[in-house]
């Protein structure tokens, strides 16, 4: 298998190897933005059926990557573990009495996603979300920053992510949003199945999972600040959390 790092993957057989059989350690499959055919097509076609992430760069770009050792036109990057997979979490709903799910939307900073890891197995939660495009890689960077808790943690990237949160309010699974306009969080029941989303560093939350949560909370704080780190801020909803459920 051809890598320049850990991550790094490039040439046509060896990431057509990767998606087949190790779909759920892929971040990011890159493709040549042109001369797109053949085999190269075919493993494009491929991806999107899989519906794994994937980007058309120039190929002066995938050079870098592969260190300009031939790389076919295709260069994917693995995560530092894989993720896992989605049945993980309909076995949590079925034998877990009350669970906790966080989703982390649009995180772009690998720091703060580690510092999330971090906290949500420092609060018990019992797995956490991922969108499936856009999301940060489970690199390095991020590992180190959740302190090997990365390891521990259940993390799943689900296909179709909207309609798995639809599927989990069929289980009874309440879906808290936090944004500065919502209702105090100390006034709301996060002791049920809950499921708490957060938007990321620049952006709210998304509007196709804003329009699936149940409630809207906002943390209280100093009028002189206009918003929290949101690692900082799912940290606090993780702390409210346990301490609503005395844990």
């Amino acid at each position: 298998m051809s890598q320049t790092e850990t991550n790094a993957i490039y040439g046509i057989y060896a990431v057509e190897e990767l998606v087949k059989k190790n779909r759920q350690s892929i971040d990011k499959i890159y493709f040549n933005d042109k001369n797109k055919t053949g085999k190269l097509f075919e493993l494009l076609k491929i991806v999107k059926k899989e519906k794994i992430s994937y980007a058309c760069i120039p190929e002066q770009k995938l050079n870098k990557m592969s260190n300009n050792l031939p790389h076919q036109g295709v260069v994917a990057y693995r995560t530092v573990r894989p993720y896992d997979d989605e049945n993980k979490l309909w076995e949590i709903l079925e034998k877990v009495e009350n669970p906790l799910f966080i989703l982390p939307a649009g995180i772009e900073d690998t720091g703060n996603l580690g510092a999330i890891i971090r906290s949500s197995c420092a609060f018990g939660a019992s797995a956490i979300l991922f969108e499936r495009k856009g999301v940060v890689p489970l690199n390095a960077t991020v590992a180190k920053t959740s302190v090997g808790t990365i390891e521990s943690a259940i993390l799943i990237k689900p296909d179709n992510l909207e309609a798995v949160v639809k599927k989990m309010k069929e289980y009874g699974v309440f879906v808290v949003g936090a944004d500065g306009r919502g209702e105090n969080l100390a006034n709301v029941d996060f002791k049920k199945p809950l499921l708490i989303i957060t938007g990321g560093e620049h952006d709210g939350i998304p509007a196709y999972l804003s329009k699936l949560c149940d409630k809207i909370v906002a943390i209280s704080m100093a009028k002189e600040v206009e918003s929290l780190n949101v690692s900082v801020a799912m940290g606090i909803l993780l702390y409210e959390t346990a301490k609503q459920r005395g844990s």
